[in-house]
């Protein structure tokens, strides 16, 4: 059947001027993804800049986040609009690009969507204003680039002022005296000088402890571990001149690869059990001992339990400090600060593979414990930050804010250049690609100043938020760039237009121009998108189909993903277990159209319950007529009980009936548990039997499934036609 086609505008044309004219399914498409897409960039915004607005997020399983993040607040909204979605991934590239940033990127997009929607309702073609934003982002790069102060490691002020920046913006601002040079100094830790512009934030380990304030973080070289030390049988819990191993085995009795039972029969046997035991366990620390170490981290196990409380007593007894539950992933960071191996054998079990430490103490903070190692001799590069907070929404907060802030130095050791912050940046932008804008021709210079314009919504969301006139504010920052002060910005502390480089207030380079390159490169690609393909929908049992849909028989050894019949003639193709993918019918006219789907499917359901409802009210002869074969498997009790009377009815009462010719059960094991009706009934006038021969015709008036009648069932999405 052929398919109706989609009604297509004609292009309008004119002697002198030729513009394009999309349809209108096309225009419909891309207007409702940048809408989405303004959405989630509009719930963002307020929280641009050191005085936006905090985000209370609740998931759903109870937690509540307050943060100001972009890429948090993002990351825990739970987006189903295609389009909208690319905005959190954008701001999830941003922070893995930049680590800061993730704000502006989105407010910036949502700004280039904005004025990308007035250059189509003027009848400027996608993919022109795809090409002109691309080389608008060229430029603007090449701007910032030109505006940007350079810096070195060694100047720690610098550094500091540019992680400062960026923590003013966050809950914990308070607190940027504090934490801007505890990550400077991190970072140029870790910094190794044979690859200087390479920085791995996996070896700053931050470890979270909850009681007193963000004052009390500290930096510590060393390791620190949320946990106490394992003194169950009065072991140490301080050891000067540690040797310390990582062990990756259990200290415990071992246990059989597969379950099995061990009988013991007498107290002899229990006692040699128990010997055996107390020997292996004592053959290990001994050799633990003689290597000279007296502190052991323990890999936590899943096989069995790492240490047991008799192998406790012997460490004890044998002056070794234990510490257990070592998770698996910090495996790598313990070894590499601690310079050790780690250890898988006992029988590999050797000094060499030790770390050696001045100090493993255990301290009292807050309510709980933790287990300190500082002096530690030929310490990788590494290093450990404390964070402490009064409560966990705090802690959480500070923890992301320093992450912010360690991505930001990360930034400037990569690329080395500062550039001024307060919307200063963005002002010139606007003002060199205007004027840029000038020289170009045709739809290229309309789109470029376009551009230029969008990139006017930082300065402005920076006054708003401040509370400050954004109108006045923006319109003074123009003028004072026209006169040649490129650092002129927002101080949003005076509420004035000030040097932003004399107000200490800097980020990277690096953050502006992945802002400007990602949020381009969203928009192009958000503005190529004509259509939305939705695939077949997926329907399990409890969403609509028979309940025997999965024990049709055709199903039985076929692969996943084959193309399958059910007793009806309906295709399907099989996905899992419980799931099928049913191809359903629909026409060209309501493809998009999810409420009109919504009604066909669900008179789709009705006629399928109304069959299966008057199928019970026919007698046997009309269910064999039809071609029908229901029943059940004689496994139940009653269809034991009931069998033999069956039998004798269908096979020798002929005062009841005629015995029907015989057919071929497709089911050949099942009874069927229907009696016979001793009416006989012609059924040929209100069942129209199908030739597959020819083409399918109208829905049969019979109201029973069957594989002879044709059915054209609508429903969703593609255009099939079913046999029932």
């Amino acid at each position: 059947m052929a398919a109706v086609p989609a009604a297509v505008s004609q292009p309008r044309s004119s002697s002198k001027t030729e513009s394009y004219v999309d349809n209108k399914r096309k225009e419909d498409i891309r207007q409702a993804n940048i809408v989405a897409a303004r959405t989630v960039a509009n719930a963002v915004r307020t929280s641009l800049g050191p005085k936006g607005m905090d985000k209370m997020i609740s998931t759903a399983n109870g937690e509540v986040i307050i943060t100001n993040d972009g890429a948090t607040i993002l990351n825990k909204m739970e987006v189903l609009q295609p389009a909208a979605k690319m905005l959190v991934e954008l701001s999830k590239s941003q922070d893995s690009a930049a680590g800061d940033g993730t704000t502006t990127v989105v407010v910036i997009a949502g700004a280039l969507l904005k004025q990308c929607l007035t250059l189509l309702s003027n009848g400027i073609h996608p993919t022109v204003i795809s090409d002109s934003l691309h080389k608008a982002a060229i430029k603007a790069v090449d701007v910032l680039t030109a505006m940007a102060v350079p810096v070195e490691l060694s100047d720690r002020d610098s550094l500091i002022k540019s992680a400062s920046t960026s923590l003013n913006s966050k809950v914990v601002s308070q607190y940027s005296t504090l934490l801007a040079p505890l990550a400077v100094d991190s970072v140029l830790t870790v910094v190794d000088p044979s690859t200087p512009e390479l920085v791995d934030l996996r070896d700053i380990k931050i470890v979270k402890k909850l009681g007193g304030t963000v004052d009390d973080t500290e930096l510590v070289k060393g390791l620190v571990f949320d946990k106490k030390v394992s003194h169950a049988a009065g072991g140490p819990t301080r050891m000067e001149n540690a040797k310390i191993a990582v062990i990756q085995f259990q200290i415990s009795p071992p246990k059989t690869d597969i379950e099995q039972s061990i009988v013991v029969s007498d107290y002899t046997q229990m006692d040699r059990i128990l010997k055996e035991e107390r020997n292996y366990i004592l053959g290990m620390i001994k050799k633990i001992k003689a290597t000279g170490c007296n502190v052991l981290l323990i890999q936590k196990s899943i096989l069995r339990d790492a240490v047991t409380e008799l192998s406790l007593h012997y460490l004890a007894k044998a002056k070794i400090l234990v510490v257990k539950d070592v998770e698996r992933d910090e495996i790598e960071f313990i070894t590499k600060t601690l310079n050790c191996l780690p250890i898988a054998n006992i029988e590999h079990f050797r000094s060499e593979k030790l770390g050696y430490a001045d100090l493993v103490e255990e301290l009292s903070l807050g309510d709980g414990k933790i287990v300190k190692i500082t002096g530690i001799k030929d310490m990788g590069r590494t290093t450990t930050v404390l964070v402490r907070g009064s409560n966990q929404l705090v802690l959480d907060e500070a923890e992301r804010s320093l992450h912010d802030a360690l991505c930001v130095i990360r930034c400037l050791v990569s690329k080395r250049f500062l550039i001024a912050g307060g919307g200063a940046p963005e002002i010139e932008l606007s003002r060199q690609l205007g004027a840029w804008a000038k020289v170009l021709y045709g739809m290229e210079g309309y789109c470029v100043r376009s551009f230029a314009e969008a990139l006017e919504v930082i300065p402005y969301t920076l006054a708003e938020n401040a509370g400050l006139n954004p109108i006045a504010i923006v319109t003074e920052l123009r003028n004072r760039h026209a006169q040649g002060e490129i650092n002129a910005g927002i101080n949003v502390r005076k509420g004035q237009i000030t040097n932003i480089l004399e107000e200490n207030v800097v980020q990277p380079l690096l953050v502006s121009t992945s802002a400007i390159t990602l949020a381009t490169e969203c928009v192009r690609m958000i503005l190529k998108i004509d259509d939305i393909v939705t695939p077949l929908v997926v329907y399990s049992v409890a969403s609509g189909l028979p309940k025997d849909v999965l024990s049709w028989p055709l199903i039985e050894g076929k692969e996943r993903g084959e193309v399958i019949g059910g007793p009806c003639g309906i295709e399907c193709d099989l996905v899992e277990e419980n799931i099928a993918h049913v191809n359903v019918a629909s026409g060209t006219e309501h493809q998009g159209d999810e409420e009109r789907a919504l009604t066909h499917f669900l008179k789709v359901q009705e006629e399928l319950l109304y069959d299966l409802k008057h199928f019970g009210k026919l007698d046997l002869y009309e269910i064999k007529k039809i071609g029908g074969d229901i029943g059940v498997k004689p496994t139940s009790e009653t269809n034991e009980r009931t069998t033999p009377f069956k039998k004798r009815k269908f096979e020798g009462s002929a005062s009841l009936c005629t015995r029907p010719n015989k057919i071929v059960r497709r089911h050949p094991d099942v009874v069927r548990d229907f009696p016979w009706d001793s009416r006989e009934r012609d059924l040929e006038s209100k069942v129209e039997f199908d030739d597959l021969s020819e083409e399918p015709t109208e829905v049969s008036s019979s109201p029973s499934c069957n594989n002879g009648v044709r059915r054209r069932i609508p429903g969703l999405f593609q255009k099939h036609f079913f046999w029932f």
